[in-house]
């Protein structure tokens, strides 16, 4: 069920968190840990060592980002979100500013202007890092429809979309009733939709689509392949 595919899902993140947290090294956290890794709308309120390992804390803009219900209180799931460790379907928008983060680099608007002037960067990318760049893509794309972008960012976003070809969203595309969804907008998926998310296909997992607090997924879909209402 969808809700057992987001147990899983959050399962996997945290202990992927936890991984990253007690295994990396100090040195390296303090470098990765400065005010460019963190996105907007997000600041550092301090951190603790009560559950044996060093965790640092983050309070949040609510009404420009969205954190699921289920998560708002697990620190260390949300401190390797907030710094990139780990891409997640439950918080969103989230937008960096400086590529100066390892994790973050791919989903900063420096690095997109960077791909805007040449587009040869995003055709190199490996698939694992585009989709890391599809997913910022998204989020830019959610936070275009909060009006949190600029004029400028607004339209840098509409020239990355129309980069994003056919060839990704056959990568990374799930097939709902029929009719293929991408977890990001593309030159030809630019139509949003909210549905309940199918297990149909495996062709990428669940947790590339965002989901709101009721639980139904941010798709994109073709406009023109829409003959019916999702």
């Amino acid at each position: 069920t969808l809700h057992q595919t987001r147990g899983k899902t959050y399962q996997r993140m945290k202990r992927k968190g936890e991984e990253l947290s007690q295994g990396e090294d100090p040195e390296a956290k303090k470098q990765r840990f400065t005010k460019y890794t963190l996105p907007r709308y997000v600041t550092f309120t301090g951190s603790d060592e009560s559950s044996g390992f060093k965790v640092n804390h983050y309070q949040w803009e609510e009404d420009k980002l969205f954190v699921h219900p289920s998560v708002k209180t697990d620190s260390l799931l949300l401190q390797n979100v907030f710094e990139g460790q780990i891409l997640s379907p439950m918080v969103y928008p989230l937008i960096y500013n400086e590529k100066c983060g390892t994790n973050t680099r791919l989903r900063s608007t420096e690095f997109y202007r960077e791909v805007d002037n040449d587009h040869s960067i995003y055709i190199n990318l490996t698939p694992e890092d585009k989709l890391t760049f599809l997913v910022g893509i998204r989020d830019l794309f959610i936070a275009s429809c909060r009006s949190l972008l600029d004029d400028i960012e607004t339209n840098l976003l509409k020239r990355l979309v129309n980069i994003i070809t056919s060839k990704e969203e056959k990568l990374f595309s799930k097939i709902i009733h029929n009719l293929p969804v991408t977890p990001f907008p593309t030159a030809n998926h630019k139509s949003l939709r909210f549905i309940p998310l199918s297990t149909e296909s495996e062709s990428i997992e669940d947790q590339y689509f965002a989901r709101n607090d009721i639980n139904l997924s941010l798709v994109f879909v073709d406009p023109t392949s829409l003959s019916y209402q999702i």
